[in-house]
C-alpha cells in the first residue's frame, strides 16, 4: 500500500511538472518532485528549463548531462541543501551539459561538494560548496560563491572565480585557473597550467604559498600572506605582475629559471629579499589595497 501512494504521489508529480513546463512556466518543486521535474525540464523552451526549488534538504547525487542543457536550478529561498550520499558529489556535471545554472543553494559532499567530468559547462552564483570542487575538464564559472574544501583543476578544465571565499588548498595541472576580486584561504599549486591573477588575496600556513612549475602567471594587484616561502616559481612565464605584495618570514620570492626582458613587472613590495632572481625588482607600494577584497 504504502509503495504504491509513493507510485501516486510520484506519477502526480511528475504530471503537474510536465504541465507548468508545457505552459512555458518554471516548476517549484521540494525534495520529492526534483527527478520528476530534471526528467522533463529539457524538452521545454528556456523558461521551461528553469526549476525553483523549496527549502528543504535533496538527497543524493544529481546527474546533469546533455539532456540538461540550458537547465537553471535555483533556490526559493534560504534552506536549499543538495546533499551527496557517501563520498558521491552532491551535484556531478558529465560531458554534454552546456549553460547550466545553479542559483543560490549549498553543496554539500563528504569528499567533493560538485564534479565536473569531460566536455561541459556550469555556472554558479550566489553559491556554497560544503567538501570542495574537483573540475575534471569543461568549465565552471562562479561568482559570490564561497568553497570550503579543496579545489583540482585538471584535463584542460577552466575554473573562473570572481567575488569568491576559497578555504582550503587550490591545486591545477594542466588547466586554467582565473580569480578575480577573490580571497584563497590555502596554498595554490600549478603544475603546467596557467594563472591569472585580478585585485587577490592569498593566505596561506603552508609554504610556499604560491607554487608555479613550467606554467604561465599574469598577475595585477596580488597580495601573498605567507609563514615561510611567499611565491615560488620553476621554469615559468611570468609575462605580467603588476602590482606584488608578498609578506611572511621569507624568502619573499624563490626563482629557477629565466627572465625576459620583455616581462612587464611593476609595483613589488616584498617583506624580504627573494632567491635565485637576477636582475633587479621594481620597487613600488606592491598591490593596490583599495582594489583587494578584505
Amino acid at each position: 500500500m504504502v509503495l504504491v501512494t509513493a507510485a501516486v504521489i510520484a506519477l502526480f508529480v511528475a504530471v503537474a511538472v510536465g504541465w507548468a513546463l508545457s505552459r512555458g512556466q518554471p516548476a517549484a518543486v521540494g525534495p520529492d518532485g526534483l527527478a520528476g521535474a530534471l526528467a522533463v525540464a529539457g524538452q521545454g523552451d528556456e523558461a521551461s528549463r528553469t526549476i525553483t526549488l523549496l527549502p528543504g534538504t535533496y538527497n543524493g547525487t544529481i546527474r546533469l548531462g546533455a539532456a540538461h542543457r540550458g537547465l537553471r536550478l535555483r533556490a526559493a529561498g534560504p534552506g536549499v541543501e543538495l546533499v551527496g550520499q557517501g563520498l558521491s558529489p552532491a551535484v556531478r556535471c558529465e560531458p554534454g551539459l552546456l549553460d547550466a545554472r545553479l542559483d543560490g543553494v549549498l553543496l554539500r559532499g563528504a569528499g567533493v561538494a560538485l564534479e565536473t567530468v569531460g566536455a561541459c559547462e556550469v555556472h554558479l552564483a550566489d553559491v556554497r560548496l560544503d567538501g570542495g570542487l574537483v573540475v575534471g575538464g569543461g568549465s565552471v564559472v562562479a561568482r559570490r560563491t564561497q568553497i570550503n574544501g579543496r579545489v583540482q583543476v585538471g584535463d584542460r578544465g577552466m575554473f573562473d572565480c570572481a567575488a569568491g571565499v576559497i578555504s582550503g588548498p587550490v591545486t591545477v595541472e594542466r588547466a586554467d585557473l582565473r580569480l578575480s576580486g577573490s580571497v584563497l584561504n590555502g596554498r595554490l599549486a600549478v603544475r603546467s597550467g596557467s594563472v591569472a591573477c585580478d585585485a587577490v588575496r592569498i593566505k596561506a600556513a603552508d609554504s610556499p604559498a604560491v607554487s608555479l612549475e613550467h606554467s604561465r602567471c599574469t598577475a595585477v594587484d596580488l597580495h601573498i600572506a605567507a609563514s615561510g616561502v611567499g611565491l615560488e616559481a620553476r621554469g615559468c612565464d611570468l609575462a605580467e605582475l603588476r602590482g606584488l605584495t608578498i609578506t611572511g618570514s621569507g624568502p619573499a620570492l624563490a626563482w629557477e629559471g629565466e627572465r625576459q626582458a620583455s616581462w612587464r613587472w611593476e609595483r613589488f613590495a616584498f617583506d624580504t629579499p627573494p632567491r635565485g632572481l637576477p636582475g633587479v625588482l621594481p620597487a613600488g607600494p606592491g598591490a593596490d589595497q583599495t582594489r583587494l577584497p578584505p
